[in-house]
């Protein structure tokens, strides 16, 4: 079974919660999907840097990869550490190392970067555009066997993605949705969301879940403790 664990769960500005982020554990690989700002801070205090295999990214905005250089500093440098993998839609090569470069200089000194087409068990969605306009976005659809979860990414077409679902055949046991409580036009309503609880799970992240409406019937993973890794108190 596949499983997924968030490491936070807010949006860019829910610094207590965390920035969405969550650890995967696929075909024997542990995989954190996603490093904002806070990210890299959380997995140190969690004593996690050193269990990861691989990372890979939705988008390029600050609460997704903030933090993403610091990581993969820290296991080129750390003693005992080894160069974390690096993958990439095939299409995002270019923007994402290039992007990398302006930290690093040269981040395939740093890391390993691979394609997702080499990769077995994680398709990328491709969301261009859904989230913020002209913007390279993706989605990604992990699986294992008949075992299969959808992480949407920042998407505020809902539509489009229950549709790429539908048209490609794929039934995941659960659907990880960015859910906003209020309106934005780059993220997706809880209440577009909530018209897909008929046909799957899904389970809403990129809020802040205190503040979550009476009438939402989205389940939301920071109201979810085994969805949640949390800091020590």
């Amino acid at each position: 079974m596949i499983e997924l664990q968030f490491v936070g769960t807010g949006g860019a500005h829910d610094v207590s919660i965390g920035n969405s982020s969550a650890l995967v554990e696929v075909g024997g690989e542990r995989v954190l999907l996603d490093c904002g700002f806070t990210v890299y801070p959380r997995l140190a205090a969690l004593h996690k840097v050193d269990e990861l295999d691989a990372v890979v990214v939705t988008h390029l905005h600050d609460d997704h990869v903030g933090s993403l250089s610091a990581l993969l500093y820290h296991r080129y440098f750390a003693p005992g550490s080894e160069r974390l993998k690096l993958y990439y839609p095939d299409a995002f090569a270019d923007t994402l190392l290039g992007w990398l470069s302006y930290a690093m200089q040269t981040p395939e000194k740093f890391c390993t970067p691979v394609p997702l087409s080499e990769v077995k068990g994680i398709d990328a969605i491709d969301t261009y555009g859904r989230h913020f306009a002209d913007m390279p976005t993706y989605g990604y659809h992990f699986y294992d066997g008949e075992d299969s979860v959808v992480y949407s990414g920042d998407l505020a077409d809902t539509d489009y993605l229950f549709g790429y679902l539908e048209a490609h055949g794929i039934a995941p046991r659960v659907v990880y949705h960015d859910v906003s409580l209020y309106e934005t036009p780059v993220h997706a309503h809880y209440r577009a969301v909530a018209r897909y609880l008929d046909r799957y799970s899904i389970v809403g992240y990129h809020h802040n879940h205190t503040y979550n409406p009476d009438d939402n019937p989205v389940p939301l993973a920071g109201l979810l403790p085994q969805a949640v890794i949390r800091l020590p108190a």
